[in-house]
């Protein structure tokens, strides 16, 4: 199993999952724009954006989708306290409309600096609904690295997280979710059968214990601002090197030449350097630094992952 970053081609396998899965009802007035809405998500939420596939097959099969999304804080509170289940298409229409969008790099870099940041799951489906399927259980460790990998290292004041089904309700509860809303008073959800009846929950900031044994207390809520103050490009060269390309596909990727990355990369290990000086002290056992030095940095920007985020 593993996860990578979504693209744009990946936006109709990702909404013909979500209506095959049956448990979000997108509305009908934007149903025909649902796949170009998907697209516009992933282009404007590059890195929140992701597939898991299994790899046990040949080519490998996705497995999951998830996409998320940073919004302002006062919208979705307006949008989760109005009692209506689906609240992703109002975001999606916000997009289509204009009147509402993710936030951009420089609004998530103001809420990290200050008073924190609203996130949203969009849209989250797995090919087999089941939590006890084979390709589920599989499935799951690789998705809280990967939740992990895209949601830790932002002051975060709010996670909302729309399930469809009492399984999981109940798997959200024992990882330490509150149930926001469960819909009972809508009219949306009248009449809706397990195990697509939808359900809002959430974790707020300042509801929990710090250093709780919880892992959003751990690796979510207690984020402190980086140490080694990299750029936006060179932590989008680092960011996709954390995710296993090699320097010749994050060129590719990125649009630059292999030497833009090679100097991208004397700057990184210049500034973490200065900022860890005792980070870098060993070499590698065949006496060269090069590749021990990058696998120590990637070692720790994993834990570290505010490293690579707006601050």
């Amino acid at each position: 199993m593993r996860f990578r970053l979504a693209t744009a081609n990946d936006a109709p396998l990702f909404v013909a999952m979500l209506r095959r899965d049956g448990g979000f009802r997108i509305d009908p007035d934007l149903e025909a724009d649902w796949p170009d809405l998907v697209r516009e998500l992933i282009k404007r939420c590059p890195t929140q954006c992701v597939v898991w596939e299994d790899t046990t097959t040949m080519p490998a099969t996705p497995v999951a989708y998830g996409a998320s999304a940073f919004v302002d804080e006062q919208l979705l509170s307006k949008w989760l306290s109005d009692g209506q289940p689906y609240p992703a298409n109002r975001l999606l229409r916000g997009m289509r409309d204009g009147t509402a969008a993710p936030l951009g790099a420089e609004a998530i870099r103001a809420g990290n600096r200050g008073p924190g940041l609203a996130l949203m799951v969009v849209h989250f489906v797995m090919a087999h609904r089941s939590l006890d399927h084979p390709v589920t259980r599989r499935f799951l460790p690789a998705g809280g690295v990967a939740w992990h990998f895209v949601h830790s290292g932002y002051r975060l004041n709010s996670i909302a997280f729309e399930v469809y089904g009492a399984e999981s309700g109940a798997f959200m509860t024992a990882g330490g979710y509150d149930l926001w809303n469960d819909y009972a008073q809508s009219a949306r959800s009248a009449g809706t059968a397990e195990p697509y009846r939808p359900a809002m929950y959430g974790q707020r900031h300042d509801r929990m214990r710090p250093g709780a044994m919880n892992v959003s207390s751990l690796t979510l809520f207690n984020v402190l601002p980086p140490l080694i103050g990299l750029k936006p490009a060179e932590q989008r060269v680092a960011l996709h090197a954390l995710l296993g390309l090699t320097d010749q596909q994050i060129a590719a990727l990125l649009g630059l030449s292999a030497e833009t990355v090679r100097k991208t990369w004397v700057r990184i290990f210049s500034a973490a350097e200065q900022a860890l000086p005792a980070h870098f002290d060993a070499a590698s056992p065949d006496g060269t630094r090069g590749p021990e030095k990058r696998r120590q940095l990637l070692e720790y920007l994993r834990l570290h992952m505010e490293e690579l985020r707006p601050w």
